[in-house]
């Protein structure tokens, strides 16, 4: 009667670590199910580079000094005549600026999710795209 409590206790143990190894991987596949249904785009993508450089290009506006004097007679405000431009070029040319970044940007596909480097002149980005998020880590 030993010999079967112990058998029976073995079977026991086994079959619960069966369920922990079935539950870890049914965690992983359902995982790595999310990620890969969610790994964006690269409309998306061109979507999430188009705002975050005129983003950027607004930023870097407050990098001008605030006036330049072009002889005696005019002044120019270069800050704001910065700003005007990029606020123009976000009105009109978003269409445009979309098309130079989708025609600058290549995306390498691991699945679960993928890494876009755009080469814009000057400039080179590079971003992961994960779980309908995108991070900049260049």
């Amino acid at each position: 009667m030993a010999v079967d409590s112990m058998t029976i206790s073995a079977k026991f143990r086994t079959l619960a670590q069966k369920r922990w190894i079935l539950a870890i991987a049914g965690g992983v596949l359902i995982g790595t199910t999310a990620l890969i249904v969610t790994n964006p785009g690269k409309s998306a993508y061109v979507d999430y580079a188009s705002e975050r450089l005129l983003k950027e290009l607004k930023q870097d506006c407050n990098e001008f000094e605030d006036d330049i004097e072009v002889g005696d007679v005019l002044t120019l405000p270069t800050r704001d005549l910065c700003r005007s431009f990029v606020g123009s070029a976000d009105f009109i040319g978003r269409g445009a600026v979309k098309l130079v970044i989708d025609t600058s940007t290549e995306r390498q596909n691991f699945g679960v999710f993928s890494i876009y480097t755009t080469e814009l002149p000057g400039r080179t980005f590079k971003t992961i795209g994960i779980g309908r998020n995108f991070m900049l880590y260049n």
